[in-house]
């Protein structure tokens, strides 16, 4: 898990969203727009075949198209990482993902 561990951003919905992950397998997440925090979060993660799987996870996806940034919490949700591990795509038709810096 230490591998992925780190910082990761993301622009999209008119916004940045950032994720810190820890090697102990929690994460923090917020979202950004307009100079105003959207939204806080954290939860719990791990590595699963080529997956990362969320616990109590915020998806920014669902506020895309900048008509309403309210957030919509999963209990459960799902990204892929992507070979180098650098990237984890959240939706990959949409280009949504975050990036490691």
């Amino acid at each position: 898990m230490s591998s992925v561990s780190g910082t990761y951003i993301g622009h999209y919905g008119g916004g940045s969203e950032t994720f810190i992950f820890t090697p102990d397998g929690t994460f923090n997440q917020y979202f950004v727009k307009a100079g105003q925090t959207v939204y806080k979060n954290q939860g719990t993660w791990r590595i699963e075949n080529q997956k990362i799987e969320f616990k109590n996870f915020v998806s920014a996806v669902d506020e895309l198209g900048g008509k309403s940034m309210k957030s919509t919490h999963y209990t459960f949700a799902e990204g892929a990482l992507s070979a180098t591990g650098d990237s984890i795509f959240f939706n990959e038709d949409l280009n949504i993902f975050i990036q490691k810096r």
